[in-house]
């Protein structure tokens, strides 16, 4: 049986004193992510899934900063609200294979291209989490 400390004890494995690594990502990014995480699959990673969910949502403060009129948003305040994000090995994976689905399948956005130089590309290049 999977445990919320067993999702715990993966993020942690293998990072230095314990520590999940960081991913610094602006508010159009998350969004785009929020996007694309599947919502089926098997329980562990579905747990994986709602943890990284819960860390790139917005919170009430953003979503004001965000003015979102008649669904636009201000791309240049929307690049400005950053937050740090845990990413550990298994989320940059499901969310590596989300980008590189879209991208076989003809259907990623512009939006996501970012996203896709940093998770795919980057990772092919050993600079996975760089900004």
């Amino acid at each position: 049986m999977t445990t919320d400390a067993t999702v715990e004890a993966h993020n942690k494995k293998d990072y230095p004193n314990g520590s999940t690594p960081m991913v610094t990502l602006d508010a159009l990014e998350r969004i785009g992510l929020l996007g694309m995480l599947p919502n089926e699959s098997d329980v562990f990673t579905l747990k994986i899934i709602r943890d990284l969910k819960d860390h790139l949502g917005l919170s009430e403060q953003e979503l004001e900063q965000l003015a979102i009129r008649q669904g636009s948003i201000n791309v240049e305040v929307a690049s400005a609200i950053t937050k740090d994000i845990p990413m550990g090995e298994k989320a940059s994976e499901i969310v590596r294979a989300c980008l590189q689905e879209l991208s076989n399948q003809k259907k990623l956005g512009i939006h996501c291209l970012t996203l896709y130089e940093r998770f795919v590309e980057g990772h092919k290049n050993g600079s996975e989490l760089e900004e």
